[in-house]
């Protein structure tokens, strides 16, 4: 006579030994070679989150504003050429239209968006310099160009499409965040 499945006695000896089979692989996890127990080891974390500020310059920095054209060449931009100026790195260049007026930038902010997708950066402007703003971004528009920020070198810190400009500052959105991070450290470096 043997079991049959359905039964509970069938049932029963049927958990009793698979639980018998898994009881050496338990006492493993809760148990030293010496017999005592211990907890089970946790692995340590792959990565641990860090929060670093936003970067933000606390100005008051003084610049010069214009207007430029971008100039697109594969080679880099030489800042010994009159006819050009140069991004920091040199990756860049424009065509200056005019000449530079004296303007003081009072801070650079940069943020994460709401989204948590791309990063806004804001360029704020002293209030005496509203209007010289104004107009460059009125000139920009008309000819196609950018509102350059330059430094005392003639290296563009901020190239501006006019249309981000509003009031006493120009708002930057969207920008990954080495473009973001790397603005406003240009106005600052450490």
């Amino acid at each position: 006579m043997g079991f049959v499945a359905s039964t509970p006695a069938a049932r029963h000896l049927g958990a009793a030994l698979a639980l018998t089979a898994l009881l050496p692989g338990l006492g493993a996890c809760t148990k030293d070679s010496h017999g005592s127990s211990t907890p089970p080891a946790s692995s340590p974390p792959s990565s641990i989150p860090v929060r670093a500020p936003a970067p933000r310059a606390n100005g008051p920095f003084p610049v010069r504003l214009g207007v430029g054209l971008a100039v697109l060449t594969a080679e880099r931009c030489d800042p010994a050429e009159a006819r050009r100026v140069c991004s920091v790195d040199r990756s860049r260049s424009w065509a200056p239209l005019g000449s530079p007026r004296p303007v003081t930038v009072t801070d650079v902010r940069t943020h994460l968006a709401d989204q948590h997708t791309s990063w806004t950066t804001a360029v704020r402007f002293a209030e005496a310099d509203r209007t010289a703003l104004r107009r460059a971004a009125k000139q920009a528009t008309a000819t196609g160009g950018v509102v350059l920020v330059l430094d005392a070198d003639r290296g563009v810190l901020a190239a501006i499409p006019p249309s981000t400009i509003e009031g006493g500052a120009a708002v930057l959105t969207g920008l990954d965040k080495p473009t973001a991070w790397s603005l406003v450290e240009g106005f600052a470096p450490d």
